[in-house]
């Protein structure tokens, strides 16, 4: 992928470097961008505060002793001092014991997979400073670079390379190739330090919440109170940060991408990626929960469903909404109205289809081996829980209808009207608040 040096890619990058990013949340956020992403910072270095928090307690613990000591001893100051730093080094070293698993996924190596590993040390040398440790396919469509802290503290850390492979399946090789180049340059940290730095707290915050969560001993669970308290408050005035991240990225790939290039990679992944929520995905699931004992595909007919019924779909019409698209969203990812507002496109670009999927000339040998491992992978987690939520929802509609049958025949008690009501209102389309009181009204007595 070959950068072509056009005047438009200048006029682009001089443009968006003199302004902010006019895609994201109105308001303070957005018209004041730099001190936003500085606050966010402030509050990120909080999270990193709370992990260093125990450690601070030991060392400044053990100066308060040796300084009562060489001063006037104070046996009262030694001993709260004392017992301040055995917590404080028995927490300092719980933390440290507190493992972050690795990103679930098929591991792939030189051996099985080596021209995805080729490509990307091909590609890393427009990113000398970027480092890539383990490669994993995953059954999600997504092409993400996930840290994960080597010891309990969030110092050193290992770079995987999440490629999903329902994307790697869906996109022609060249539009992949975009694509995880852009995500390279997002992690470079080449334009975009700060924010960046919010992104990967942000993903490992979380994996450190669930690993504390998952150990029942009461050290872990005091230290996952923090991030059960701290996650939603940076949610909840995060979110326009990684959405800079995701958006900065768009704009670092351009260094050694056309600009085009990267339009009709985003509207590919687009394309495929809506296809997959509305066609595929739907009818997989259908088949899951109204066979439970059938075999289940997630991958395998991915490709040949995608060859035969995408060029079917009304993509024109797809790219047209594109510009109905708010410029305003606020979420992780921005749309893709907003990611080709900052590459200076204000529209889309008519896209031909193209056969063929990166993943045939990347994986070699080992794809039909990877179609089945993944597959394997995906049945476990989302077909599993398809089935589970489909036989829960099974047996709460049989106990809507059997309190239903109750009630003509006698009354309910409390507990039965309670659950009739949490039941509807997790499955009624109506309000359930009038259908209740006409409930309640006709099983009291005529005479209240």
């Amino acid at each position: 992928m070959a950068k072509e040096k056009t005047s438009k890619n200048s006029d682009v990058r001089s443009d968006t470097a003199n302004k902010a990013v006019v895609a994201g949340k109105p308001g303070f956020a957005r018209r004041q961008t730099m001190v936003y992403t500085v606050m966010m910072a402030l509050l990120g270095s909080v999270a990193y505060g709370w992990f260093f928090l125990f450690p601070a307690l030991a060392l400044g613990s053990v100066y308060i002793i040796v300084d009562s000591i060489l001063t006037s001893p104070d046996y009262l100051v030694i001993g709260i001092a004392s017992l301040s730093t055995l917590l404080g080094g028995f927490m300092s070293y719980r933390v440290f014991c507190v493992k972050v698993p690795m990103p679930m996924g098929v591991k792939i190596d030189k051996e099985n997979a080596g021209r995805i590993f080729a490509l990307v040390a091909q590609l890393k040398e427009n990113y000398p400073g970027l480092k890539i440790d383990n490669i994993i396919v995953t059954d999600r469509y997504e092409i993400q670079i996930i840290k994960t802290p080597l010891w309990g503290y969030p110092v050193w850390s290992r770079n995987t390379l999440s490629i999903g492979l329902p994307l790697m399946l869906g996109l022609p090789l060249d539009h992949f190739k975009v694509l995880l180049m852009r995500k390279m340059a997002q992690f470079s940290r080449k334009h975009n330090l700060l924010t960046n730095w919010l992104y990967c707290l942000r993903q490992i915050m979380e994996d450190y919440h669930q690993a504390l969560v998952r150990n029942p001993q009461l050290d872990s669970q005091f230290l996952a109170m923090f991030f059960q308290l701290y996650l939603p408050v940076f949610d909840g005035l995060g979110v326009y940060a990684l959405q800079l991240d995701e958006l900065s990225g768009d704009r670092s790939a351009l260094d050694h991408i056309n600009d085009q290039d990267i339009v009709l990679a985003l509207e590919m992944e687009y394309l495929v990626g809506r296809f997959l929520d509305t066609h595929y995905w739907p009818k997989v699931r259908q088949v899951v929960e109204q066979n439970p004992k059938m075999s289940p595909f997630g991958c395998s007919r991915l490709l040949p469903t995608l060859e035969s019924n995408l060029p079917k779909v009304n993509l024109k019409s797809w790219l047209m909404e594109v510009h109905k698209m708010s410029l305003l969203a606020y979420e992780k990812m921005p749309n893709l109205r907003q990611r080709l507002d900052v590459l200076g496109h204000d529209k889309t670009t008519p896209i031909k289809l193209v056969k063929g999927s990166a993943a045939v000339p990347l994986l070699g040998d080992a794809f039909y081996r990877m179609l089945k491992v993944v597959d394997m992978f995906w049945s476990k987690n989302t077909a599993d829980a398809w089935r589970k939520a489909a036989n829960t929802r099974r047996n709460e509609l049989a106990i809507i209808q059997k309190l239903e049958r109750k009630s003509a025949q006698s009354r309910l008690s409390i507990k039965e009207l309670m659950q009739w009501r949490n039941l509807q209102r997790k499955y009624a389309k109506q309000p359930v608040a009038l259908p209740l009181y006409r409930f309640l009204l006709g099983k009291l007595p005529k005479t209240a």
